[in-house]
């Protein structure tokens, strides 16, 4: 996070949340999705982000 440790407070995160399918969807193989729009999170917190996706436990 070097790029942005200066910049406290300044920066935010967002995640969109579309067409969770169950491996990475990099590979032809990864499946259907699971989970279709879930919708966009956002953070100041790039940790946090990440935990809600995980929360959201699909």
């Amino acid at each position: 996070m070097e790029p942005v440790s200066n910049k406290k407070d300044k920066v935010g995160y967002i995640t969109f949340v579309m067409n969770v399918t169950p491996l990475c969807d990099c590979v032809p193989w990864s499946g259907r999705p699971i989970a279709h729009d879930i919708g966009i999170l956002a953070s100041t917190d790039p940790v946090a982000i990440e935990q809600a996706c995980y929360d959201f436990d699909l």
